[in-house]
């Protein structure tokens, strides 16, 4: 049995949470990452090094162990994954693994490991598979462009907004991936196609979520930035007043996250320095 069966089966059934709690010493998160190790111990008994079914086991109990905050295991499990998914023959449930390992790396600041995983996740997925590819694309040129490589990652942004014109999605899909794209023109000193886009990612955001949704004030923000680096001030001008607003609002509101509200209290500095100069 795979681990992600496996899970589907303890996640049915309470059946297992004795179990689970008993093998975890009354942790039952700690038990089920104790089970699936010897899930996974079975199936390396029986199945090739490279085999894809058990990269995806793998990849499963990494994102365990990070649950547990065994970052050490998670690392370790998953370079070991990394490593022997090479030689792995592509399958959808492949691509699946790779995507997940290839995020994890990403989120570690390991970048190479992270676009090499993500590159082969694209060139696996497929129509049968559960990995979305529009998904897969951004998160691949979210890695080139931490690796300052705009072009490609501009390549694979593009496919993506190709798809999602093509099936059009009811969330902002399409404006993250413009969004992106806008930064890797910027990056490529093609700031006016990066203008381009971005107005139109500030758009779709306020098309989904509307004017005062903190997520189309950080657009918008990031927007005037670079009307600014345009020479476009008085545009800038309008645009960073309205930002300043929604974002005070929200870095002031207690419900939400104390990160995010970190954050957004950083950007109003920030938008009251650039109105200082």
């Amino acid at each position: 049995m795979s681990l992600a069966h496996a899970e589907h089966d303890r996640c049915g059934s309470s059946q297992h949470e004795g179990e689970l709690l008993r093998l975890g010493n009354g942790n039952s998160r700690q038990g089920a990452v104790i089970y699936y190790q010897r899930q996974l111990a079975a199936d390396e008994a029986r199945l090739a090094a490279d085999d894809p079914q058990l990269i995806a086991d793998m990849e499963v109990l990494v994102r365990m162990h990070e649950g547990v905050g065994d970052t050490a295991a998670a690392e370790a499990l998953a370079t070991k994954a990394a490593e022997r998914a090479r030689g792995a023959k592509p399958t959808p449930a492949l691509a699946t693994a790779l995507y997940g390992l290839g995020s994890y790396f990403a989120a570690h600041g390991a970048f190479g490991q992270a676009e090499e995983l993500l590159g082969r996740a694209v060139a696996c997925a497929s129509p049968a598979g559960s990995l979305e590819l529009t998904l897969a694309l951004q998160t691949h040129a979210e890695a080139l462009l931490s690796l300052k490589r705009p072009a490609e990652a501009a390549g694979q942004l593009q496919r993506a907004l190709v798809l999602l014109k093509a099936k059009p999605r009811a969330d902002l899909s399409t404006a993250f991936a413009l969004r992106k794209l806008a930064q890797a023109y910027a990056d490529l000193g093609q700031l006016s196609q990066a203008e381009t886009t971005l107005a139109a990612a500030a758009e779709a955001f306020r098309q989904r979520s509307g004017d005062d949704y903190w997520g189309t004030a950080e657009i918008v923000d990031d927007h005037a930035q670079l009307l600014r680096r345009l020479g476009r001030v008085s545009e800038a001008v309008k645009l960073e007043a309205h930002a300043r607003k929604v974002l005070s609002a929200a870095a002031s509101d207690q419900r939400l996250d104390s990160a995010a509200r970190l954050r957004w209290r950083s950007r109003v500095e920030a938008l009251d320095a650039r109105k200082a100069k």
